[in-house]
Order: C-alpha cells, then structure tokens, then sequence
C-alpha cells in the first residue's frame, strides 16, 4: 500500500477536498469540497454572515456548534459525502501509482526510477534496502 493513498485519505476524512488537493487534483478538489458545502448548507440552518473576519469566525463557530447537534439522518448524509470523498481520494492516489508498463516507481513521490541508483532522483528517497 502507498503511504500516500492513506495521507489522501486523512486528509479528505478531515475536509472533503482536503485529499485531493494533496494530489494535485484541484478539480476534483473543488468539486469535493463544494458538494460537502452544498449539502451542509441544505442539511444545517445559519443564517448568513456578515462579510466581515468576525463574521466568518462567528458562522464558522455557529457551523461547528449546529454539526455536533444534528440529528441522525443529516449526520449520516453529511458523513455519506466524506466517505465517499475519502474513498475517491484513496483510489485516486492508488491509479496513479499504477503503470501500464512495468516501470519501477518510487515508494514516495511515485515518480519513476533510474536502475543504477539506489535511491531516487526526484525525491532522494533511500531505496537501498529494496
């Protein structure tokens, strides 16, 4: 398994979106995130907040508050999203570690590797012990 699949994956299970940008994959990444805010905003009622640093801290403080109380089903869908964002994030991670060819790649960037040299050129990863 890639570390970086599991990185992907905790960061998307902290913020939906969060995995993808890790990956470089900013579409994606805002798709996430807008469907995460998308469906929060339908599932939890605040009103709007003023355009001001105190008023965002404040919706960000009220957003935080109405999350711990939501009932079950809002939870569950809130929850569906980052799920299912983490999972994306995850296999996304995992193709593009995959090759078609049987080209070897690093265990830590991804990048591919040069045979006569035991550790890669890219990242300066130790590959000696492989």
């Amino acid at each position: 398994m890639d570390r970086r699949a599991w990185l992907a994956a905790g960061f998307s299970f902290l913020q939906p979106g969060l995995g993808h940008l890790y990956l470089r994959a900013y579409r994606r990444a805002v798709t996430w995130f807008l469907v995460w805010a998308a469906v929060t905003a339908a599932l939890v009622d605040l009103p709007t907040p003023e355009p001001t640093l105190s008023g965002l801290v404040a919706a960000a403080t009220q957003l935080f508050a109405a999350l711990g109380g939501l009932d079950l089903i809002p939870s569950l869908v809130i929850s569906a999203v980052t799920a299912f964002a983490m999972v994306d994030a995850f296999r996304l991670a995992e193709a593009r570690m995959r090759t078609d060819d049987d080209t070897p790649r690093c265990p830590s960037c991804g990048k591919e590797l040069d045979g006569d040299l035991d550790f890669c050129p890219w990242c300066t990863a130790d590959l000696s012990g492989e």
